[in-house]
């Protein structure tokens, strides 16, 4: 009767301490939840899962360039015509204006006789041999007589041919002449390397830039580019780096730069030469991804957490990240686009 009665109160006993560890247990993770959704409530800063791209990109100052070509003459003379005006439309090869060859030719021949006159003799240091005989110095003389000779009996055709192709300017691209410089009977010469005409490719802009070093070997060619321009508020203009100059040029504070063009996807912009502006080269980028801020992401460990907003509490969910740019980061699994997550400050 005795081993029965303490067998129950051992039994009681032991229910008892389980029961208490239950409540116990309770009771703390009501305290912690509790607690956990007070100090929730105090921050109501949240955002929305989002579906978009997460790039990191090299920003950088640059205006548009349209495909230009100042076109002048070679050698110097009087415009015989200029067959073009400003607007007119052109085809490569296309004679836009020509020189008067007899003025021209006259012109060449006296630069040559000027050329001739300071070759009197071979130079001093040179030694000339025929058929391994040294020359005397009377021997010279006539060789030299016959080169100028040979000379003097080809330079009329020489220089006619020189004139017939150096007294005709054309374009080389298709396009549209956008200035005429001169006109018929003015006098061009070589010494200014005068620009007659200017043709430009209204099909061909391109957004020329210029960045430091450090930039320059981040990008490539071929790398995507987003160009917004001041003058068309609002509007993103996509293009590809076309080009990466190895070559430096100093800024005005000394500093080596690199030009960096880039092409645009649309031929059918309208837009004209120097717009100012900036692109965002992409240098990588995740696109078409669930997206969230990385302050609503916390560490435990190695586990991602957000807060998850469910009804008027939020709840602790684990997510599994991707890409980030330090500002935004890639939702691999664990949220989808519309939920709603907390913000830490």
């Amino acid at each position: 009767m005795i081993k029965n009665i303490l067998k129950q109160k051992r039994v009681i006993i032991i229910v008892a301490l389980l029961l208490s560890t239950v409540v116990s247990v309770f009771i703390y993770q009501q305290i912690r939840s509790k607690a956990e959704t007070i100090k929730l409530d105090n921050l109501r800063e949240t955002s929305l899962v989002k579906q978009g791209n997460v790039s990191v990109s090299i920003s950088t100052d640059g205006m548009t360039h349209i495909e230009k070509h100042d076109l002048s003459f070679e050698i110097g003379g009087v415009i015989r015509n200029v067959t073009v005006k400003e607007g007119d439309t052109v085809s490569a090869w296309q004679t836009l204006a020509y020189l008067d060859i007899a003025e021209a030719q006259k012109n060449l021949e006296k630069s040559m006789r000027d050329y001739l006159k300071e070759r009197t003799d071979f130079d001093e240091g040179e030694q000339v041999t025929y058929s391994n005989i040294a020359l005397t110095d009377t021997f010279k003389r006539i060789l030299d007589k016959n080169q100028w000779d040979l000379e003097k009996s080809v330079l009329d055709v020489e220089l006619k041919d020189i004139a017939m192709k150096k007294s005709y300017l054309t374009t080389p691209i298709d396009g549209i002449v956008a200035q005429v410089n001169y006109q018929a009977g003015d006098i061009v010469s070589t010494q200014n390397n005068s620009t007659v005409l200017t043709v430009v490719n209204e099909n061909s802009f391109n957004f020329e830039s210029y960045v430091e070093d450090v930039d320059a070997l981040k990008i490539k060619k071929d790398m995507a580019a987003r160009v917004s321009l001041d003058a068309i508020e609002g509007t993103i203009v996509d293009g590809v780096v076309s080009f990466v100059s190895p070559l430096a040029k100093l800024d005005e504070n000394g500093l080596s730069t690199y030009k960096v063009l880039i092409s645009f996807n649309d031929e059918n912009l309208h837009l004209i030469d120097g717009l100012s502006g900036e692109a965002e080269i992409i240098s990588k980028e995740a696109k078409n991804v669930l997206i969230i801020p990385n302050k609503a992401v916390t560490r435990e460990g190695i586990a991602s957490i957000v807060f998850l907003k469910q009804g008027d509490n939020f709840i602790k969910k684990t997510i599994k990240l991707g890409f980030t740019n330090g500002s935004d980061v890639e939702v691999i699994s664990g949220l989808v686009k519309g939920d709603e997550v907390l913000l830490h400050k």
